[in-house]
């Protein structure tokens, strides 16, 4: 029989996986907290969550517990699935690059942070800097919170604001969709670039 402490630990940490996915263990206290609970308590988490087609799986090498489908979907991500827009799921593919660029660093142990240069820098190299201004920015980054990816330190937009990268990234999108990401806005810049070529050879004329 669970105490009513315990009963109240293992229905937190359930509904924090369902809302969040991913439980951090660097993001803060509490989650350190949490993490900690879910990792000695996987086993019973996992049978709770079996009904629905999901386990809860730890990754002590990074210090992320998540809530992953039994059922992969045709990309051959795992984790539970939430349906960004369009727009989120760009700037989502380019923190991702940033994050996965740094990931044989050293910088993984003490933290992994971008600033707005790097990630302007990354937007442009897309062809997605037009599409986000200061609110829009920082209206997606606050989605991203939601779900322990990142942490934004400071005011988005000012040029001291920092972006911490959380190890749940490398969790949240499959290679292949970052491949698709890539190779349709490379295809949109060179037709963008075309277009723009002919306009200028015809107005010389």
């Amino acid at each position: 029989d669970w105490t009513v402490g315990e009963r109240n630990s293992f229905l937190r940490s359930a509904r924090q996986l369902l809302k969040t996915t991913y439980i951090v263990k660097s993001y803060d206290e509490d989650q350190r907290k949490m993490y900690s609970y879910i990792k000695r308590n996987a086993a019973a988490l996992s049978e709770y969550f079996e009904v629905i087609g999901f386990d809860v799986v730890v990754d002590e090498n990074v210090g992320v517990a998540m809530l992953k489908n039994r059922f992969p979907d045709d990309s051959g991500l795992q984790a539970n699935r939430k349906k960004f827009r369009i727009i989120e799921s760009k700037l989502l593919c380019c923190i991702w690059l940033l994050y996965m660029e740094r990931m044989s660093s050293d910088e993984l142990s003490r933290g992994v942070f971008a600033d707005k240069t790097e990630l302007d820098f990354q937007l442009e190299k897309y062809g997605l800097k037009k599409d986000f201004d200061k609110k829009s920015l920082a209206a997606t980054l606050k989605v991203f919170e939601e779900f322990n990816l990142i942490k934004v330190i400071g005011e988005v937009g000012e040029p001291d604001c920092k972006i911490r990268l959380y190890p749940s990234l490398q969790f949240c999108l499959a290679e292949t969709e970052f491949k698709n990401f890539v190779e349709m806005n490379t295809k949109k810049l060179f037709e963008n670039g075309e277009q723009e070529t002919e306009e200028d050879e015809y107005e010389d004329q």
